[in-house]
């Protein structure tokens, strides 16, 4: 196990490497090998997005989001084969109905101020809705 120090003897979280910001980085194949190194021998932790872990189980976004809110005993239950929930039913149900406008006009909002609600609500997070907008005005 290694543990990680500021060098005070202060103990730091272990780094973490997120699908999406290897996609942004711009890496030689040697440093990626370096980070793939890492993250295989517990140096650092990676985070896979959720379009990842969908394909690396042969499944679709949609149906992870739906798993995602199912509560653990349904998923249990799942596991188990004992719910014979179709998600491909629930995929067709009538979409809700889109939230009303935000009362903070966008054009005012400061980089500042969305950088702030982004952090407390999460990047992973805002990606999904971010996503699920788009894919609503298709």
């Amino acid at each position: 196990m290694v543990h990680y120090s500021n060098g005070n003897g202060t103990a730091t979280r272990m780094p973490v490497i997120t699908g999406q910001s290897l996609v942004h980085r711009q890496l030689t194949k040697k440093q990626r090998a370096v980070l793939a190194a890492d993250v295989a021998d517990g140096v650092t932790r990676y985070e896979q997005m959720l379009n990842e872990i969908a394909r690396s189980f042969g499944i679709s976004v949609a149906y992870l989001g739906i798993a995602r809110g199912l509560s653990p005993a349904k998923r249990n239950a799942i596991l188990q084969g004992l719910d014979l929930t179709s998600f491909t039913k629930l995929l067709s149900l009538p979409h809700q109905p889109a939230l009303p406008a935000p009362t903070i006009d966008p054009a005012h909002l400061s980089d500042t101020q969305l950088e702030r609600v982004i952090r407390s609500a999460g990047v992973e997070r805002v990606l999904n809705v971010a996503a699920a907008v788009e894919h609503c005005m298709q």
